[in-house]
């Protein structure tokens, strides 16, 4: 049954994208295309032939396709959206490092076919990786701080159960606002990319795929849509964890997708009514947000 739910889960994937694209529609005043739009999209380029692959390159560009497209299921299954306890326990420093090895097939792939656009994605996408990976370590730090332990399923339980003093809530509070920001620039969102640019010289991730096509352009949108979902229902797992005492797989399962539609309908509103900032301007963010999260755990220590 846990299976079957988080496979439906899966399937709702494409689902979100659309939700995504309504909402930007609804607040640019323009017509919304149908939910079921993405699914369209996905069939049309899963029905095409295999990409033609130069002779150029190397077997690594077809490896890193299907190692991206595999991580992305794989993480997917260890949040669950059914409830509290997941089919296994996860670390959280391995659950960001599968992660990490996702980008470093997605740099790799780019790299192996040495198109111009794709170099200059894969410095960007390097250079917001030196900035993201020492704030995520450290909120990962600090959580385990706070609760003794790096296990996903523990810090969840723990903060569900709502035993804290308020100084730990607001540091809480703190480090979901953090953990939104590396969310954003993880999945190459509003302020650090836009995902639907056509002007190559700001694109991050989009650079990297722009001479991708039909099965192989669909396996990556898909994993970066799954990734955008996992790290949606991770958000969730962590800081908005409460279930209102609910039991029932079914009404579980149906509050994860409330949950998300309502992260969603947050996120792509604030992309609208916000710009995207200038790649030399991310380190002012990121430093920010470092030593907003080390204030906060030296104002815990000595408090």
């Amino acid at each position: 049954m846990y299976i079957i739910v988080q496979l439906l889960a899966l399937a709702l994937v494409p689902f979100f994208d659309s939700i995504i694209k309504n909402v930007k529609a609804f607040w640019n005043g323009r017509k919304w295309p149908s939910l079921l739009q993405t699914y369209y999209d996905f069939y049309k380029l899963f029905t095409k032939k295999w990409q033609f692959i130069s002779k150029f390159t190397s077997y690594l560009t077809i490896l890193a396709i299907f190692v991206i497209f595999a991580v992305s299921i794989f993480l997917f299954f260890f949040i669950p959206v059914w409830g509290n306890i997941p089919i296994f326990n996860l670390n959280f420093f391995i659950f960001f490092y599968i992660w990490t090895l996702s980008t470093f097939f997605m740099i790799v792939y780019a790299m192996d076919n040495a198109t111009y656009f794709w170099w200059l994605g894969v410095e960007r996408e390097f250079f917001v990786m030196a900035l993201v990976e020492p704030i995520l370590i450290l909120v990962i730090a600090t959580l385990a701080f706070l609760f003794w332990t790096s296990d996903i399923t523990t810090i969840h339980s723990q903060i569900q159960s709502l035993n804290f003093p308020f100084l730990v809530w607001f540091i809480i509070f703190v480090l979901a606002i953090i953990t939104f920001y590396v969310l954003l620039a993880e999945n190459k969102r509003f302020p650090f990319d836009n995902p639907a640019t056509h002007l190559e010289l700001t694109m991050i991730h989009e650079a990297m795929l722009l001479e991708t096509n039909a099965k192989h352009l669909a396996l990556m949108e898909l994993s970066s849509k799954i990734k955008l979902i996992t790290f949606f229902s991770l958000f969730i797992y962590i800081f908005i964890p409460f279930t209102f005492w609910i039991t029932n797989i079914i009404w579980l399962f149906i509050l994860w997708f409330v949950k998300v539609i309502f992260l969603s309908f947050i996120i792509w509103t604030w992309e609208i009514f916000i710009v995207k900032i200038r790649i030399f301007k991310y380190q002012n963010v990121f430093i920010f947000l470092f030593l907003l999260n080390v204030f906060l755990l030296i104002f815990y220590i000595l408090k």
